[in-house]
């Protein structure tokens, strides 16, 4: 979270001149995007680059089977006739003669998939399909009659969401401010999402919600929902923040009377909205509250290296679950909680005496809250070339190993004269996937998985 090399220091006092002095249109873009090049670890960033693990499918389904008899499809990761184990991406009931239509997300890096049609006994037909991003497939299953015993066990699909605090502020990439974990359950109308908090690693206020792209607040059927709504009230929520913190800082509460804001296109947000916490650091561990809950220490929580034991600074604590249920008024629309890309998760910081909001890159540039709407003229210089797809948060696998306090994501290549920054690498395969998204070496496009950590102690496990 902090940065220390002296002359940065000195840059980044002038760039938080420049962003105050931005509604007097003092702002230089070309020194922001100076700054961000020299900040960022990764020097020759690919301009077209999108950060994106994951890509998105749909699947039309004809089961041809007997005429009212009932079958399972289900889109797997792996393949169910070899697998003991398998990672499930979708799944809908369908009736002999009927389509079940899927939505998934699928790993960028392991784009074939496998398509099990399931019978009431347990016999079924997999086909294995290489799916191109943003396609829809279509697959017709005879019947099962041929088929096999299905034998694999299967587990819901995890995904980590990690995020940088200092939007539009230079970070330190070791994008472990604030690392949220989602693993969604679909069944027919019913959905079930598993959140979980799993590490702070800033000594500030940040707030969660969660958009579903593309559904509206009322295909939620009434009084199924266990959470709060963001429209109906964000004070309100799971966990309810003292008034200040350790340092004497009044805490932030979104107003959301106001209702929802509009995309970096300027079309108006009108999508489901829940709000997680208001405050991360009370969420994970309200044990750590001051006296009579009238403030909070903002402790590293989950990020300090284990090896650093003996700081003050940090803590272990158990990461805080929260599970939302709901049940959609379609399958269709409860369909679109399977794929992961139509998730925005975000956090709300504070930076400059504003309000931000800290996106994956698909959404870097929404405004989901009303109230930042005025602070289109304030955003509008950070949407700038060539530094305009630089990424303050990261959408990766479950099992992602996040790096530890400070440690960058990958050694620097950005030094400049003098200049001196940790050159540590936390994943090796980083840098080269940051320069070449494209690449066909496997290494490079699962740069995420743990093989390809550097030195394991410089993440947290």
């Amino acid at each position: 979270m902090k940065i220390t090399n002296a002359k940065l220091l000195v840059a980044l006092a002038s760039l938080s001149l420049a962003l105050t002095a931005c509604k007097e249109n003092y702002f230089v873009e070309e020194k922001y995007d100076e700054l961000l090049i020299r900040s960022f670890p990764v020097g020759s960033v690919n301009p077209n680059h999108t950060w994106a693990v994951f890509g998105s499918a749909t699947l039309q389904a004809h089961v041809n089977g007997d005429s009212g008899k009932k079958y399972r499809v289900a889109i797997y990761q792996e393949d169910p006739l070899t697998a003991s184990y398998v990672t499930l991406l979708a799944s809908s009931e369908a009736v002999g003669g009927q389509t079940a239509v899927l939505h998934f997300s699928y790993l960028l890096a392991q784009p074939t998939v496998y398509v099990a049609c399931r019978d009431e006994n347990s016999h079924q037909v997999v086909m294995s399909r290489k799916v191109v991003n943003g396609e829809t497939i279509d697959l017709s299953f005879a019947g099962t009659e041929d088929g096999t015993a299905a034998t694999a066990q299967e587990h819901s699909n995890t995904y980590r969401f990690c995020f940088e605090d200092q939007f539009p502020h230079p970070g330190d990439y070791d994008f472990n401010d604030c690392v949220i974990t989602v693993n969604p359950v679909v069944s027919g109308k019913n959905v079930t999402v598993r959140v979980v908090l799993n590490a702070v690693g800033t000594n500030k206020q940040i707030a969660a919600a969660m958009r579903i792209k593309g559904l509206m607040p009322d295909a939620v059927v009434a009084g199924t929902n266990t959470f709060v709504d963001y429209a109906a009230s964000y004070e309100s929520m799971r966990y309810v923040t003292p008034v200040m913190n350790d340092k004497g800082e009044t805490f932030f509460y979104v107003n959301p009377e106001t209702g929802l804001g509009k995309d970096a296109r300027g079309n108006q947000i009108n999508d489901l909205v829940v709000s997680l916490f208001n405050d991360a650091h009370w969420a994970m561990s309200k044990a750590d509250a001051g006296g009579n809950n009238q403030y909070m220490h903002a402790y590293f929580y989950n990020t300090m290296d284990k090896r650093l034991a003996g700081d003050e600074r940090g803590r272990i604590a158990t990461p805080t679950v929260i599970t939302l249920t709901m049940t959609l008024d379609s399958e269709e629309h409860a369909q679109l909680f399977n794929d992961i890309m139509n998730y925005d998760m975000f956090v709300i910081e504070k930076y400059s005496n504003r309000l931000w909001e800290v996106h994956t890159y698909p959404f870097k540039f929404d405004q989901v809250l009303k109230e930042y709407e005025n602070y289109t003229d304030k955003l509008t210089p950070y949407i700038s070339n060539p530094t305009k797809n630089y990424p303050w948060a990261l959408l990766v696998p479950g099992t992602f190993l996040y790096p530890n306090e400070w440690q960058s994501i990958c050694g620097y290549s950005n030094t400049t004269g003098s200049e001196t920054k940790n050159t540590k690498t936390a994943y090796k395969m980083f840098r080269s996937w940051a320069i070449n998204p494209g690449s066909v070496v496997e290494e490079v496009k699962q740069w995420y998985l743990k093989e390809n950590i550097e030195d394991i102690q410089l993440v947290w496990q």
